[in-house]
């Protein structure tokens, strides 16, 4: 039985700049340490600055965990229980955030990805690298992944409702996620999460005219999941629709994948084919998604007890 008081979530995500002067640290966070090429320094400026250099996506989390601690507060549950926000790449970080849990008592992190569909990819990026850490420091800690978003029905509800707000009869929905330099075979679970409740969600809207793309494609490796949101606008295209709304169901909240890499290069490719572009609402920090999340911790805070 673990003891609540000595327990902590860690919420989980890839991170970003919080100011322009953060853009090179950030990018040496994402190459491992290692100057980036001069590439990434243009092509990352290039996006940020469609933002005025602050992603949204700093606040969105943030508001996610006060929204989960307003839950608890409000139903009296799991007093003691830290919750905190921490990061792959950007401050504070997974493994420095566990070793100072670690140094202040704490005997049990649990560690919440902020994305939606379970994959290997998931675990190796945000458990493995933590369990290494403990493993190699000794650390008196356990820790134990929360999955299970895309699972949950409120989930499905909470994007079938946004799309229902933009979707026409004639339209084609693109359910979108970020493609990984990984091959199918090593991917098998993440791409049946986006096939399945693509389906179902297109089932509940009662259309028919409805694909899966992936999106995001990285400059590096050879591997990457496809087929690619391209690809499937071609044939979007060569099927006569003249509106693409997209659905990035693979994603939970508003960032530069979603607000450049759909809203601005893929919408300018929709476009130059003669077609309309739409996107479907991210939820974001709604009250809906704070729900759903802090259902998840509710069920594996009890199981603990």
């Amino acid at each position: 039985m673990a003891n609540l008081k000595k327990t902590a979530i860690i919420l989980a995500s890839y991170g970003s700049p919080e100011s322009k002067d953060d853009l090179l640290e950030y990018l040496r966070e994402v190459f491992n340490g290692r100057d980036p090429p001069e590439f990434a320094v243009r092509d990352t400026e290039k996006k940020y600055s469609k933002v005025n250099y602050i992603s949204p996506s700093g606040q969105i989390i943030k508001d996610l965990r006060v929204g989960i601690e307003k839950l608890m507060k409000a139903k009296g549950q799991f007093e003691g229980v830290q919750i905190v926000n921490a990061f792959k790449h950007w401050k504070p970080s997974l493994v420095e955030t566990t070793r100072n849990f670690a140094e202040n008592g704490i005997e049990n992190v649990k560690i919440l990805p902020l994305f939606p569909l379970r994959g290997r990819s998931i675990y190796d990026s945000y458990m493995l690298p933590v369990n290494e850490y403990v493993a190699a420091n000794n650390l008196n800690i356990t820790t134990e992944l929360i999955s299970g978003i895309s699972l949950q029905k409120s989930f499905k509800n909470i994007w079938t409702n946004s799309i229902s707000r933009v979707l026409k009869e004639t339209d084609y929905l693109l359910f979108t996620a970020h493609s990984l330099p990984r091959l199918k075979s090593e991917e098998e679970l993440y791409i049946r999460d986006l096939e399945e409740n693509s389906r179902d969600m297109a089932k509940e809207l009662k259309i028919e005219h409805y694909g899966t793309g992936f999106q995001s494609k990285g400059p590096y490796g050879k591997n990457w999941l496809g087929p690619s949101i391209y690809d499937v606008l071609d044939e979007i295209k060569e099927a006569g629709y003249k509106r693409v709304v997209t659905a990035p169901i693979g994603f939970m909240y508003d960032h530069l994948e979603i607000l450049y890499d759909l809203d601005i290069l893929f919408a300018e490719k929709v476009r130059s084919y003669g077609m309309e572009y739409a996107r479907a609402e991210s939820p974001n920090s709604n009250e809906q998604m704070i729900k759903l999340l802090y259902t998840l911790i509710e069920e594996s805070l009890m199981f603990s007890e």
